[in-house]
């Protein structure tokens, strides 16, 4: 290797290092500053920092030891294998990975357990999809206590007596139209599948000259854990994933009826759960298609009207189901601000601005770095190389970065904290952006410094399978698994009704999941001093604290913070 190649394996080394250096400086100034603290009293808005704290300055450190390691024992011989890892049979093999990793971790770590209710809505809306409905009936005296059934993230219509998700329908949809193993439904280590398959077609498409391409492609998205293990959750943020690398893999083709297929995709993509993750991943494509790097700009036209009607569509959903089942146009919104969907969203910033504008900054940092910090280190390197020869690189890639800048600044303004995530969910949707801009970083070197950055890659991807996937997984089990046990044996209470008063517990309303139909027994509630639960059974058990916490609860950890008079009462 000559001076100057050596000094660019050096740069690559910094720049790859900075998130490592980052993560355990903020792990350490959370501790330091009291943020981060296992006695803290409730505040559940703080929970992405403590989780930040508990996991991150451990995974940081590994991240930093696989890359030191990948720089100086690099494998050799990876060229080849990726050659053959790139064609048809190897790529398929590869999603099967993909979904069987996804599955087995769904099984082992989350215990097929939807631990927090925004992976347990989709599920609630399901279940009023297969009844053949597209709102539940609530009778009246269920109606005068659904805050008190569920009370987050439900869209609820007095008038007529009609519940259901508060979120977009289409994810709900899917998980109907998808069977289940053991109880874990298969949709997302499905949807893993597809994102493998499509990142190779990308891959194949934006270097058609680089052999290696599709097969490293689908290495570094298979190797994060951020990948695979949100893909055995219950979070719609894979299918999101899915949605846009299939988008793109058809936006790519270049034809016009390939631009309406991939329009059709995303006006589905835009139905999944919220409205503008979908856009934000395809403006940047489409600007550039609006600059002729993509063919005639008239094809433009195509997303302007399917998106125009998606938005429309999927915004006003709930009025417009209600309108379907119900008959009464009513309902139907006359202006942009008479539909829930906005008026919810502008409620919830008023709710949460005072709570966490003092905390905005550190919900960037811990956002970002636990978004590098889970993704294979692999990609981490090769990022670094695509930064040092930019100018170098594809289009496609130059926007697929401009999309993550995007995604990150328009999270931060419209929901900067991310609460209960593995990785940072909210990137997740990009995540193919960052595997194709680290693929870009591969092929922009020259010949003789490719064979070692190859095998550094072939070493940091291993050591990511071998080593950050299962500490990433004990990680996330930790927090879900004692959370699993409890709702257990909450549902397997001998009881009409279960009500859960104040307690200091963390993310309590949790653990209150109903059937839509409130078929289930017990029912869960909430008791608040206003609130007859008798109205809906005579035999019901009031928990304690010290019930949850003899059910398996941990008490007094970063990932179970309580006050030290709540450790005492115990």
């Amino acid at each position: 290797m000559t001076f100057s190649e050596n000094k660019l394996f050096t740069r690559w080394m910094f720049l790859s290092l900075l998130p490592v250096a980052g993560a355990l400086c903020l792990a350490y100034a959370l501790r330091a500053n009291g943020i981060a603290a296992a006695d803290a009293a409730r505040g559940e808005h703080l929970s992405s920092l403590l989780i930040f704290a508990a996991q991150d300055g451990i995974g940081g450190g590994l991240s930093g030891a696989v890359l030191v390691l990948a720089m100086l024992l690099p494998l050799a011989g990876l060229s080849g294998w990726l050659e053959r890892a790139g064609q048809t049979g190897p790529v398929a093999a590869t999603s099967l990975s993909a979904f069987a990793l996804s599955v087995l971790i769904g099984l082992a770590v989350f215990h097929g357990y939807p631990m927090s209710l925004d992976e347990f809505m989709p599920t609630f809306q399901a279940e009023i999809f297969r009844e053949g409905f597209l709102l539940a009936k609530l009778d009246t005296a269920a109606l005068a206590l659904h805050q008190n059934l569920q009370p987050y993230f439900t869209y609820v219509d007095e008038a007529r007596a009609l519940w259901t998700s508060n979120y977009r329908p289409m994810h709900a949809a899917l998980i109907v139209a998808t069977p289940q193993l053991a109880g874990l439904n298969l949709l997302n280590p499905l949807m893993a599948a597809i994102s493998i398959w499509a990142m190779a077609d990308i891959a194949r498409r934006v270097f058609p000259e680089e052999r290696l391409a599709p097969g490293l492609a689908a290495l570094l998205l298979l190797a994060s854990a951020q990948f695979l293990i949100n893909s055995g959750s219950g979070f719609s943020y894979p299918a999101h994933l899915a949605f846009n690398l299939v988008w793109l893999a058809l936006f790519l083709r270049g034809t016009t009826w390939a631009h309406v297929a991939a329009a059709l995709v995303g006006a589905l993509a835009i139905g999944l759960h919220q409205v503008h993750i979908h856009p934000l991943f395809a403006v940047p494509f489409l600007a550039g298609l609006l600059f002729g790097a993509f063919g005639p700009r008239w094809r433009l036209a195509i997303y302007v009207v399917v998106y125009a009607v998606a938005l429309l569509f999927w915004m006003a959903w709930h009025e417009i189901a209600t309108w379907v089942q119900t008959g009464d146009a009513s309902v139907l919104p006359r202006s942009l601000m008479e539909i829930a969907y906005i008026q919810d969203y502008l409620r919830y910033s008023d709710r949460v601005e005072t709570a966490e504008t003092s905390f905005t900054g550190y919900f960037l940092a811990a956002n970002l770095l636990r978004y590098l910090l889970w993704i294979s280190p692999a990609i981490l390197l090769l990022v670094a190389a695509a930064l040092t020869s930019f100018r170098r690189i594809p289009v496609v890639a130059k926007l697929a970065a401009l999309g993550v800048v995007l995604m990150v600044a328009a999270t931060h303004v419209l929901m900067p904290n991310q609460m209960l995530s593995w990785g940072a969910r909210y990137y997740h949707p990009v995540l193919g952006n960052m595997v194709l801009l680290a693929v870009a970083g591969f092929a922009s070197v020259s010949p003789p410094v490719r064979a070692r950055l190859a095998g550094q890659t072939a070493t940091a991807l291993l050591l990511s399978l071998a080593v950050l996937l299962p500490v990433r997984a004990w990680q996330v089990e930790t927090k879900v698994g004692p959370r699993a046990e409890v709702q257990a044996r909450i549902d397997a209470m001998d009881a009409d009704l279960v009500a859960f008063p104040a307690m200091p517990i963390w993310f309590l309303p949790d653990f209150i999941r109903n059937d839509p139909f409130l078929r289930n027994r017990p029912l869960l509630a909430f008791e608040k001093p206003d609130a007859d639960l008798g109205r809906l059974a005579q035999d019901a058990i009031a928990l304690s604290p010290e019930e949850i916490w003899g059910f398996g609860l941990p008490q007094g950890t970063l990932y179970e913070p309580g006050p030290p008079e709540a450790r005492r009462a115990q």
